[in-house]
Formats: structure tokens, sequence, C-alpha cells
């Protein structure tokens, strides 16, 4: 068996996969949310949900979440007035729900015996990769940035945290989570809905001086939340390329699993550089951001269904070419063709990319591995052979 996005070995690699990291827990979120999330887990998802589904609903909610904000509020910038004040309730229930389903979902496979390769390319390849940015995009329609060169900032830092972490986990084998990880940023961002809801967005345009730089308290609160995902991305270069330097076996790529993140990043950057009508041009920034962080989050599942498969993957995708074309034509001041065209057919490749991968890769492994997607299915009785 085979496919466009795993080769024959792959499936036969998957077969013995096992869930067997070497797991560092120091989320603050563990030790504050844990008994939440034990008794939610307990009384709340029968034995007969696949962790999967799980996993899948967090995603569908957040979804719905982002859809509604970017069509409520275009551009995610909008006078305190214009903002829907249920859109704000909205979407802290909804970061709120992802975050619990996300924290229980590999508790229940765990408790279930039902954990596998597939559970973990959902988790952290799929979901993961493009939540990340769903609740990046929401706190800055909360916050009334629009789109500017912070929220590419606050998106780059973000997405790059995820995928060098699942880079420093292809080559260790090793999850840690620290001190401030995503599931913080989370509780942060359902603080702070509330606190809006309540109080409205007023408190956070004050000024507030530090070290000679005045900025409003919103805009230092962006810059913290951009330096924890930094910080995070920092971490994992640091233990893969510790890893790549001195503990891989001779012959494993290490590095060049890093080229599809560094193209999507530089052709990205210089193309928003030579285009700065993407920032202000309505209706143009959300999908060029879209499009950055879809790219990355199908980077990154490919590089996670490599590592659960166990199969050498790609150093490049053909799906993030197209950004040569975007930086040339922005370069030669739209000569080429239409930019805003461009990046409305683009945008729609892109999507496409990812859902046909996202659809082709699960489907594929659960008839392979003949598992359920979404309930937990007892095996059948074995027959007592008869003398």
């Amino acid at each position: 068996m085979k496919s466009i996005y795993i080769p024959a070995i792959g499936y036969e690699n998957v077969k013995t996969y096992k869930y067997a990291y070497d797991v560092t827990d120091r989320a603050i979120t563990n030790t504050l949310m844990g008994w939440l999330w034990r008794l939610i887990l307990h009384y709340l998802i029968p034995m007969w949900f696949s962790p999967n589904l799980i996993t899948l609903l967090g995603l569908a909610i957040l979804t719905v979440n982002w859809l509604t904000t970017i069509y409520f509020v275009p551009g995610l910038k909008s006078t305190w007035a214009e903002f829907p004040g249920w859109l704000i309730l909205f979407n802290a229930f909804g970061v709120f729900m992802r975050q619990t389903l996300d924290a229980i979902d590999g508790k229940h496979a765990r408790r279930t015996g039902s954990s596998s390769a597939l559970g973990e390319l959902l988790d952290h390849g799929l979901c993961d990769s493009l939540e990340i940015w769903y609740v990046g995009m929401m706190c800055c329609a909360l916050g009334g940035f629009g789109v500017d060169y912070r929220l590419y900032i606050f998106l780059v830092a973000a997405m790059c945290s995820h995928y060098l972490e699942m880079w420093a986990i292809y080559l260790t084998g090793k999850l840690e989570f620290w001190y401030l990880s995503f599931q913080e940023s989370e509780l942060v961002g359902v603080i702070a809905h509330i606190l809006v809801y309540i109080y409205g967005r007023e408190p956070l345009e004050h000024d507030y001086t530090i070290m000679g730089y005045t900025q409003q308290y919103k805009e230092w609160i962006w810059w913290v939340c951009t330096a924890q995902f930094v910080s995070a991305a920092i971490s994992g270069l640091v233990r893969g390329t510790y890893f790549s330097l001195f503990k891989a076996p001779k012959g494993k790529p290490t590095f060049t699993l890093l080229m599809p993140l560094a193209f999507i990043l530089l052709f990205t950057s210089l193309w928003l550089w030579h285009s700065p009508a993407l920032w202000v041009t309505p209706g143009l920034g959300v999908p060029m951001m879209t499009i950055f962080c879809t790219l990355v989050a199908y980077a990154d599942m490919r590089l996670v269904v490599g590592r659960v498969c166990r199969f050498e993957s790609s150093t490049y995708y053909v799906i993030s070419f197209p950004l040569v074309l975007g930086f040339i034509n922005a370069y030669l001041k739209g000569a080429l063709f239409s930019e805003v065209t461009f990046v409305w057919i683009y945008l729609a490749a892109v999507i496409f990319a990812e859902i046909h991968a996202g659809y082709v890769i699960t489907k594929t492994l659960c008839d392979h591995l003949n598992v359920n997607l979404l309930f937990i299915v007892p095996n059948p009785p074995k027959e007592n052979p008869t003398h």
C-alpha cells in the first residue's frame, strides 16, 4: 500500500509504531487545570469515544470561531462599538473548549489503550498546527490590531515554535512541555476575552512606559506573548541542533528537515517586504496570513507523518513554490499578473492541499491500521477452534 504522501515502507513501519516518547511536563496549566480535566474525562467522556474524535472536535470548534471572527471583524480590526459582544464570549468558550479537549485526548487514549500513530498525527500534525494561528488571529481581532507587521511577527514566532518542536521530537524522541507553552497562551487568551467583555477595550489602550518606550498596554501584552513563542522556538532549535551535532546517527536527516520552513519563511517575508499593499488593501491581509500559516501547517503535518511512519520527510513541497512567483511579481511592481487575483487563487490552492493531504493520510491510515476514526470498536472475540 502507498499514497502520494506515504511510501510503501511508511505503511509497513507504522504497524509497529508505539507512542513511547520520553515526556517532560512542566506546563503551568497542568498544575492549574489538571483537576478539571480529570473530572471532565471521568464524568463526561464515554469510553466508546475515540480520542481522535475528541481531537477533531477541538479543531472543529475553533475553526467555527475563527471563521465567525473574520466574517464579523473583517481585517481583524474594528472599533469597540463595532465588535459584537457575543463574539467575545463565543471565542472565549471556543478557546477554552479547544484547550480542554486537547488536554484530555491523550489521557483518554491511554485510559482506553487506544493510542496510535493516527492519534499523534491528528493531534500534533494536523490540529495543533492549525489551532495555534486561529487563536492568534482571534486575539488580534479582540485587541483591534488589524493586519500589520505585529501580527506577522507573532504568527512567525508561533508557527516556527511548533515546527521546531516537532523537528526536535523527530530527532530526539523526547516531548517536552515547558512552563510556558501554547496551552498557557490559550489560558491567557480565555482570560483576556473575559476581562475585555467585562471592562471593555479602553483599559488596554492606556499608555505605559517601560525603559523609555511608551506603548499601549495591549501592545506590551502582545509583545510578551510573542516573546513566549520566540523562547519556545529557540528551545526547539537548541535541542534539535544539539542532537544533530552530537548525537544523531550517521546518515540520519537533521538540518535538511528545516528547509521547508526556511523556504516558506524567506519567500513570504520577501513578498510582504516588496508589496506593502498586502498590509493595507482591504480583504488581502487575512488571506495572505492564512496562506503563510497553512503552508507551515502543511509542512508540519508532513514532518509528523514522516516521524510516525519512520520515513525520510521531503525537503521541499511544490505547494510552496508559488511564493517565489508572488515575490517576483511584487519585486516587478505587479508587472506579471494581478496580485489580488493571485492571492485568492493561491489561497484556494493552499487550503485544498491541506485538506486533501489531511484526508488522504487519515483515510489510508485508518484503512491500513483497521482503526475507526470516531469510535472505539471492541475487537470481536476470537472463536475457539474445534478439534
